[in-house]
């Protein structure tokens, strides 16, 4: 795989090759990329498949036109076979060929023919997207776009469209009601929480984190039963602590096979539970999670009677 630094270095040198494989996320990248590809050696042309690419390619024309020939998506040109896959190789040698797929597999001929040719387009690393939001507009402090570039995702995708949005209510500067709007509609990231952050929000009975986290994992859809398993555990944990003490506690759960890391991680927290609520709601996740799995208790119902009748 060549790595993108690699080929920003070769195209800035001004070399170009015959074949290159684009994938990843950031379509917006990729076309700065292949339109400075075709600016060092000729005019781009989309051809709608492989195919018809191998048509082009093949064809004898009177007059030699340098073109960047694009392909985008050919699905069904993953799955040809080896010979089908190295004679593009052949065949572009003395052209400019492009191959841009959103996502390509992990293995298969595709992956093992073309795996020189092939550059990621992923998100970037937040110092760079910090950088792109000033390149949308240099007036943006550094916390606003470190903001920006946070709640987009470091997407230079998310970043452009974003920073549109804000460069249109924010034009006229002594307009402070078009700011207050963007700022009203500019809503901050919600990150899933781990099932770790969940069972932390749990034990210590932090309601407000818990809302929060319910409303982040109902938005999301996400599966309860994998979140069952790690609070288990850990009230599992507390209850040792609970009926044997810190330090006796955390051998005997350690004993039991708790992980011990996790063990040292929480044991100082302030659990409002007695030993027998602790006994209580580990009995009660573990016929949850029986419950969930059998179908007696619906999947969309879970999450509410886990905080609910739970907690």
């Amino acid at each position: 795989m060549k790595s993108l630094v690699d080929l920003k270095k070769e195209l800035m040198d001004g070399k170009v090759n015959n074949l290159y494989v684009f994938t990843g996320e950031e379509n917006l990248i990729r076309k700065v990329y292949y339109e400075k590809i075709s600016e060092l050696y000729g005019n781009i042309k989309f051809v709608d498949s492989c195919q018809e690419l191998y048509k082009e390619l093949a064809r004898k024309s009177l007059f030699e036109l340098k073109l960047v020939y694009i392909v985008y998506n050919d699905l069904d040109y993953l799955k040809q076979k080896e010979k089908v896959h190295e004679r593009l190789i052949e065949l572009s040698k003395k052209h400019c060929v492009i191959l841009i797929y959103d996502e390509l597999p992990e293995k298969g001929s595709f992956r093992k023919i073309f795996e020189d040719y092939i550059t990621a387009f992923n998100y970037v690393t937040s110092d760079v997207a910090v950088k792109y939001v000033n390149k949308e507009n240099r007036n943006v402090g550094l916390d606003l776009a470190k903001r920006i570039a946070y709640n987009c995702y470091n997407s230079y995708n998310n970043i452009v469209e974003e920073m549109n949005k804000y460069n249109h209510y924010t034009q006229v500067k002594d307009d402070a009601i078009d700011a207050m709007a963007w700022a009203s509609m500019f809503m901050d990231r919600q990150e899933i929480p781990t099932p770790k952050q969940f069972a932390d929000a749990f034990i210590t009975r932090d309601i407000n984190l818990l809302s929060l986290y319910l409303n982040v994992i109902k938005r999301n859809d996400c599966n309860i039963l994998g979140y069952i398993p790690e609070l288990y555990n850990t009230v599992n944990i507390f209850t040792y602590l609970k009926i044997y003490g810190k330090w006796d506690g955390g051998t005997r759960a350690y004993n039991a096979g708790e992980f011990w890391g996790r063990i040292k991680e929480i044991r100082d927290y302030m659990v409002p539970y007695t030993k027998n609520d602790l006994l209580d709601i580990r009995w009660a996740l573990d016929k949850l999670d029986k419950d969930i799995r059998s179908g007696r208790m619906p999947a969309q119902y879970a999450w509410d009677w886990l905080i609910g009748v739970i907690l």
